[in-house]
Formats: C-alpha cells, structure tokens, sequence
C-alpha cells in the first residue's frame, strides 16, 4: 500500500482516471482527477491528504479537523457529494484497501464516503464488511439528471415530448433568421486556455446568473472552472462551443467528455437574448456533435426541474458515514 500527496495524485491522473473508469456504480466524470483535484485546491477548506493507492485501486480521501474537534475524513469534493472516494474494477479489493487504512490509522473520527450507488457491488460489499467494525449512519442521496445519446440526435429527440421538439424547431428558425452561428472552441494552445475561459465569463457576467451575483463569474467558482478548465484541455477532453449572433459572443455551453460520457459543467447566454432559447439551441448544438462522435452518455448534473426535459434517467448515489465508535 502507498500513501500518496495531493501532488502525487495528480501526476498520476492518467492511471487514476482509468480506475476511476473500470469503477462500476460511480459517477465517473466527477469522480475523475479533472473534477476533484480541482475541488480540493479551491472549494474545499485546507486538509491533509488521506490518499491510499494498491493494486490499482485507490481511496482518495482528505483529513480536516472540524470545528468539533474531530478528524474527519472526507473526498476531495465534498461539496455536492457527487464522486466516489474509492476507485478501482474490484469492488472486494476497495473494501479491504478502505479498511485495512482506516483500521492502520487510528487518529480519525468520522469517514464520509459519497458517489456509491446503492445498488452496485461496491456499496454492498462496503456496508456489512464496515458494519461489523464501526457504527454507519446514512448521508444525503444525490441524483442527477441523465439522456441517452446511443441512438444519435433523431433517438433522444424521441424520448422528448411533443411540445418540446415543436419549440425546438420554433427556435432554430428563429436563430436562422438571426444568423446565429456556432463555434466550436475545445482544443486549443495552453497559452490561449485562460484566455477562452475569459471569454467564457465575459458571457456569464450578462446572463441572468451572473447580474444576479450566482454565476460562474465570482469566486470560488471562477477560480474552481477555471482550474477544472485547464485539466479538460491538456487531457483533450473540453468540450466548449460560442453562439454568436452579427460577430458578437451570446452564448456558450461548456461540458468535458471521459469515456463514453459528456458531462455537463454550464451554459449560459447574454440577457439581451432572452427570447431565442440559447440555453437550449446550445445544448441541442452540442447533442447533435456528441451523437456525430460517438458519446453514448449526457451526464447534465445535480438534479434541477428543467433537466428533466432533457434526461430521461436518473441516477442516484448515497452517502455513508463511518464513526469510529
């Protein structure tokens, strides 16, 4: 067993990452290295790494002491609770990698462990295996919105309803009629990186979040997408497209692909645009490339109203809280 850094980490994203795909029952995309590095730099409060890696398999986790004056053990992203802390193709080598750690370090008081769907081999082999060592309480559920995108743009159209499809046609000759036109920015030097993120912002701060003080545009958010923003380019995995009408910037949708998967990671459009559908001209836009690239998956995130009309699935994963007695 190795005990590694966050900086260990991170040279070994490749190979995290590919646990992290070979993991069955776990959101992978915010589970992967792009996600929760990123997180943990600038979301999370200052921690120390409690970071195990044998055999392939990997706990990932941080050590903050609480107000309480207890030491807590926690993912690296545990403000939305949407990655798993334990990655690996095998479920029974995770679990005895988790307790063998855990029972080696006898300083901590609480695990948190999230992103397990209930009803992979990996929660139930977990649950008994730690119930007959510690007490378990039971965490939040979190579910996110999910498409199908194996059968190309005509098979997801299908799954949407009538009304749906009809105002989707209303708004793409709407946006004819505009000469509204779509830009595809997912590669890119290093150098132009931040600069296209700017770009990026520089949308955000006229939508309807960012006049509101909710978007992207304030901190630590910024500082989070941007961070995550650099990971998904040098990793060739962003996955970025502009609207623009008459030359001028109105929209943008902004995800990254791992897999078989796109995730979802914001859209936003100007304010001065409000009646054209942007928001959803953009994700039709990106749909219609993603289907053209073979994506199966369309993770649109944590589970909102208006993502039901575009995910037909949802998918849940739960949280567990290990006590030390």
């Amino acid at each position: 067993m190795e005990h590694l850094t966050f900086e260990q980490l991170s040279s070994d994203a490749n190979g995290f990452d590919e646990a992290v795909l070979r993991s069955p029952g776990i959101d992978h995309f915010c589970s992967s290295s792009m996600w929760i590095l990123p997180a943990s730099e600038h979301l999370m409060a200052p921690g120390q790494p409690w970071i195990r890696r044998s055999n392939g398999s990997y706990v990932a986790l941080a050590c903050t002491d609480s107000s309480a004056g207890t030491r807590v053990l926690h993912p690296l992203e545990a403000m939305w609770a949407l990655g798993s802390p334990l990655v690996g193709a095998y479920p029974h080598e995770l679990a005895e990698l988790l307790i063998s750690s855990l029972a080696a370090d006898g300083s901590w008081d609480a695990v948190v462990l999230t992103g397990i769907a209930e009803d992979s081999t990996l929660w139930k082999t977990l649950v008994p295996a730690l119930g007959r060592r510690y007490v378990l309480t039971r965490g939040p559920v979190t579910r996110r919105y999910v498409a199908d995108l194996s059968g190309g743009e005509q098979a997801f159209l299908a799954k949407r309803s009538p009304g749906f499809r009809k105002n989707l046609r209303k708004a793409e000759r709407r946006a004819r009629q505009l000469e509204l036109s779509f830009e595809v920015a997912d590669d890119g030097a290093l150098e132009d990186v931040d600069a296209s993120f700017e770009r990026l912002l520089a949308i955000e701060r006229r939508s309807w979040k960012g006049r509101r003080g909710v978007g992207i545009d304030t901190e630590p958010m910024s500082t989070f997408y941007r961070a995550m923003n650099r990971r998904l380019v040098e990793r060739g995995a962003r996955r970025l497209v502009f609207a623009t009408i008459d030359g001028n910037d109105a929209a943008f949708i902004f995800g990254g692909v791992l897999g078989n998967t796109y995730r979802g990671l914001q859209f936003s459009f100007d304010d001065a645009y409000t009646e054209h559908s942007l928001g959803n001209l953009c994700q039709l836009a990106e749909i219609r490339r993603l289907s053209d690239d073979g994506v199966l998956v369309y993770d649109l995130g944590t589970e909102l109203t208006y993502k039901k009309r575009w995910g037909e699935r949802v998918f849940a994963t739960s949280c567990l809280i290990v006590h030390s007695s």
